[in-house]
């Protein structure tokens, strides 16, 4: 009896450790997200001159990739902090995530004109919109 509660107390102070362990490298990955946030905001903003030195399209394709990946890292971010908060991450901040990511790639094919890389990425991106709204049509929350 006595050998099941001293197994059971380690067990448990195992799980906690291995939690807090967890807890301090999420809560260290979003000082790291936040850090690269910052970073793209700045970037964002050196990249406004290309508006006097590129023609328009140039200056607007940046501005849309950079735009979109910020986005991107707010969705990480946000999956983060869902993490630390709920212990679980949600598939809705997952599939949003990776369907900023992917119209950041076809935004990108779309300015190079490779249509044949295109056309499987606009698939890939209507399959991962019905995705999205099955995640919200068949949430655990409602």
């Amino acid at each position: 009896m006595k050998a099941k509660f001293k197994h059971a107390v380690e067990k448990t102070i195992a799980k906690l450790n291995l939690t807090y362990v967890i807890r301090l490298l999420a809560s260290l990955l979003i000082v790291a997200v936040l850090l690269g946030f910052l970073a793209g905001i700045v970037k964002t903003f050196i990249d406004l001159q290309l508006f006097v030195h590129q023609p328009l399209d140039v200056g607007i394709k940046q501005m849309l990739i950079n735009v979109l990946t910020l986005l991107a890292v707010i969705e990480v971010l946000r999956t983060a902090l869902s993490y630390l908060k709920d212990g679980r991450v949600h598939v809705t901040y997952i599939v949003d995530t990776v369907l900023i990511v992917m119209l950041n790639e076809v935004l990108t094919f779309w300015y190079t004109g490779d249509h044949i890389t295109y056309i499987p990425l606009v698939a890939l991106l209507l399959t991962l919109i019905v995705i999205r709204i099955l995640c919200i049509k068949f949430s655990p929350n409602k």
